[in-house]
């Protein structure tokens, strides 16, 4: 057996993407939306209000797929692309097999990373999830199955010389899920789920291992920009995850949601000390449609 660490992203193109966090796991799947730091606040400032998660319905279809150029300043670094896989069933449950895939270099380092998850849409939790980092020399494959029946963490490592995956132990491996656990590609769908209203502040507590609490997206303002697919009027969030450093409070990262329905991720920017990474859509195609059910009380 093998112990599980925190994980450390060694591609910055890659960490650009992520949407995991921080350090205290929790059992909430509730999320708060707020104006500000004070947990009492709200977007009118004056009750308090929540957004449960349950209330929140999927609704891409398999098929949507998500193109995007990677440059890292002005250099074109490579390339990415976030879908809809396919329908699956885990466990007994149906899910969403969705997939982020990054394929970038830099004169000194290759990256070719696969991130996936499976995930119910109803309300959106992670069952199982992949990562496949191959980055330079370094080659790293896990895998989690996530049983919400006993709150347990199944969690794997790929052996390169047993040719297979051994059990991770440690704190992390050990610890209990939250009712609505998500990995990072789970928390860019459930971003594009989320009301975005302006001046808001979506707070969770339901980052599957333990580190990763909480994750917080600040809606700062709306923006027309344009990209290789177009023109698009969108919605800019600010992603506050402190335990990735590019994602910190004075990274300056910025998600670009097309302000529709349909929440494109349009384009993403993070600035770090190497100087600025982007993900800019140059192709988007519709799923097929799918019945969005009513949201339940």
């Amino acid at each position: 057996m093998r112990t599980m660490r925190r994980s450390s992203t060694s591609s910055l193109l890659a960490a650009a993407v992520l949407a995991g966090t921080s350090h205290t796991a929790a059992q909430s799947p509730r999320l708060a939306s707020n104006t500000s730091m004070d947990p009492n606040a709200t977007l009118a400032a004056t009750a308090s209000e929540d957004i449960e998660l349950s209330t929140i319905a999927w609704h891409f279809g398999v098929g949507e797929t998500l193109e995007y150029v990677i440059g890292f300043g002005p250099v074109k670094a490579g390339r990415g692309r976030l879908a809809v896989e396919s329908r699956q069933m885990v466990a007994g449950v149906p899910t969403y097999h969705v997939e982020l895939r990054i394929e970038a270099g830099l004169p000194m380092l290759k990256v070719e990373d696969v991130y996936a998850s499976w995930i119910a849409g109803d309300p959106p939790r992670s069952l199982r999830v992949e990562k496949s980092l191959r980055e330079g020399r370094k080659e790293t494959r896990h895998r989690y199955e996530l049983d919400y029946a006993s709150g347990a963490l199944k969690a794997e490592v790929w052996d390169q010389e047993a040719g297979c995956y051994i059990p991770l132990t440690g704190p992390e491996a050990d610890a209990p899920i939250p009712e609505a656990a998500l990995d990072e590609v789970g928390f860019l769908y459930l971003l594009r789920l989320l009301p975005l209203e302006h001046g808001a502040v979506y707070r969770f507590d339901s980052y599957f291992l333990p580190h990763g609490n909480p994750v917080e997206f600040r809606v700062v303002g709306r923006e027309r920009i344009r990209v290789p697919a177009g023109r698009f009027n969108t919605v800019v969030v600010q992603p506050v995850l402190p335990s990735m450093g590019i994602f910190n409070r004075d990274a300056g990262a910025r998600v670009y949601l097309s302000d529709d329905d349909r929440r494109i991720l349009v384009k993403l920017t993070t600035s770090t000390k190497f100087g600025t990474v982007a993900f800019h859509l140059r192709r988007y195609e519709e799923g097929q449609p799918i019945e969005v059910h009513a949201a339940r009380r």
